[in-house]
């Protein structure tokens, strides 16, 4: 079944763009509009007519006796906005497809937007996504209608969480190596665990595991790792420290598939041959990354669109069970093996 994303993608226009020309907003060009409407037939993805009706809702399942349909938004509250998370990112996309194929296949409709603006009307859930800084500051009037925050786990709203469950990667990733005869292991990421940085817990659970059975890891950290300007040199130093130890560590988990190729490109500055001499394991599957990373490398898959799905799940159990107790909910991750 088709997706926002699907239609985005066909049309060549970012997700904000499809959701404002399905639902109705301003400042889509009409050749744009036109050509979103050209993708939404080729893919019969169909809009669910959302019942408009002004003051209070009850919060419940779309009734087969009405036909009454849903309204749910997306808050994209990363800084950068939207342009962060356009279609161009695999992991928000694939989480937004699970939501979306969930809720459209319900009757619902999804909008995505930008930043903690008025809603232009009543909506009966919402998505949160976004840094942890974007936690401070959210108007206690959303968490009135059913909310969710996707792909993280800040832990201090009023609302369900769905998120990757980033310390049974670190887990699983040691015990694969250990498995496989890896006695000393690294890791390259931003930091160690904090609320700020949830994806540390992989750091802190591949060091743990492997230390408990005898080996011996080196965290590679670094917190301009990620940023552009900065990275290469990060990377640079980084790489350097791992190589001069006596004892090199024969396996390395990345902390995210954007780092993988210019790791690959440190190693063989070194003269490392990637999965030969050093096993390389990369953590997201975002494939724009991982094909530049030749020979590919061992992925671990976050399950982003059964995040999605999940999500969208609690939504509407909200709707129908407003007192439902709030639940944090990690979700497994599974490696993702080269053919």
């Amino acid at each position: 079944m088709a997706s926002i994303v699907d239609v985005a993608r066909r049309a060549q226009v970012g997700i904000a763009t499809v959701s404002r020309a399905i639902n109705g907003g301003k400042g889509v060009r009409e050749e744009t509009r036109l050509r979103i409407e050209a993708a939404m037939r080729e893919l019969s993805y169909v809009v669910p007519q959302v019942d408009r009706r002004r003051g209070p809702r009850r919060h419940e399942g779309p009734s087969r006796r009405d036909g009454r349909s849903r309204l749910f938004e997306v808050r994209v509250l990363h800084p950068g906005g939207l342009v962060q998370y356009d279609a161009r990112n695999p992991l928000f996309a694939a989480a937004l497809t699970g939501l979306d194929a969930v809720l459209n296949l319900a009757g619902h409709r999804l909008e995505v937007r930008n930043g903690l603006g008025p809603p232009r009307e009543p909506v009966d859930g919402t998505v949160f996504i976004g840094p942890y800084e974007a936690t401070q500051g959210i108007p206690t009037t959303f968490f009135d209608t059913p909310a969710v925050w996707l792909m993280g786990d800040p832990g201090t709203l009023p609302c369900d969480h769905v998120y990757p469950n980033h310390h049974r990667i670190g887990l699983l990733t040691a015990e694969y190596a250990l498995r496989r005869g890896h006695r000393h292991g690294a890791y390259i990421g931003l930091g160690t665990a904090s609320p700020r940085h949830p994806a540390g817990r992989r750091a802190a659970s591949f060091a743990w595991r492997f230390e408990a059975s005898g080996g011996s890891t080196l965290l590679l950290l670094h917190p301009d790792v990620m940023v552009p300007e900065r990275s290469r040199g990060c990377l640079a130093d980084l790489i350097d420290r791992l190589v001069a130890q006596p004892q090199r560590p024969s396996v390395l988990l990345v902390e995210s598939d954007k780092l993988t190729p210019r790791i690959y490109a440190e190693l063989r500055r070194h003269g490392l041959h990637p999965m030969h001499d050093l096993e390389v394991i990369s953590c997201n599957l975002e494939e724009s990354f991982i094909a530049r990373a030749v020979p590919r490398p061992i992925c671990i898959d976050l399950c982003p669109e059964t995040i999605g799905r999940l999500a969208a799940e609690r939504l509407l159990l909200r709707c129908r069970e407003p007192t439902t107790p709030l639940v944090s909910l990690a979700v497994e991750p599974r490696f993702v093996f080269p053919e």
